[in-house]
């Protein structure tokens, strides 16, 4: 059983209507979600977690990631990168608005750290930037799973 069909499987018996973490590795590379609430048809994902195992690095190509995760509420746009084989963030654009609130996926891929995915909310009146929830359904969350972990088993150093 491959590493995302492990996760996946995770994913299908963990509890309904409940916080979750789910967690699988391999000699290359350990996953763990983060779920605030799991349910028969859809999830409340808080993170999701890449990273490569001892002595390897992740060396995702950020352009690549733009263009296999476009079915998240928004698609995800390259925001910064700190040099070659350095930080790279990535972000929804656009983001969503909802009055004057702004929420937003971010990635943020770091080779030796591996790479996170979290929707935050911000809030222009006080400044912050606030982790939330973001529903999913079930189906997107297997395939978000399944393509980060591909992507990462394709270019892991």
């Amino acid at each position: 059983m491959t590493l995302s069909q492990r996760m996946i499987e995770e994913l299908r018996t963990a509890s309904s209507g409940q916080a979750a973490e789910i967690r699988a590795f391999d000699e290359k590379l350990r996953v763990e979600v983060r779920l605030a609430d799991c349910g028969r048809l859809g999830c409340l994902l808080d993170r999701l977690d890449v990273q490569p195992g001892e002595g390897d690095h992740l060396n995702i190509d950020p352009v690549q990631m733009t263009q296999k995760i476009t079915y998240l509420e928004e698609g995800l746009e390259i925001i910064e990168i700190e040099g070659e084989g350095g930080r790279t963030i990535l972000r929804s654009a656009p983001p969503r608005k909802e009055d004057e609130i702004t929420s937003f996926f971010e990635m943020v891929l770091e080779p030796s750290k591996g790479l996170s995915l979290v929707r935050y909310r911000y809030d222009p009146d006080t400044g912050e930037r606030t982790p939330v929830s973001a529903p999913l359904t079930r189906e997107t969350l297997e395939r978000l799973i399944h393509d980060l972990i591909e992507l990462a088993q394709e270019w892991t150093l």
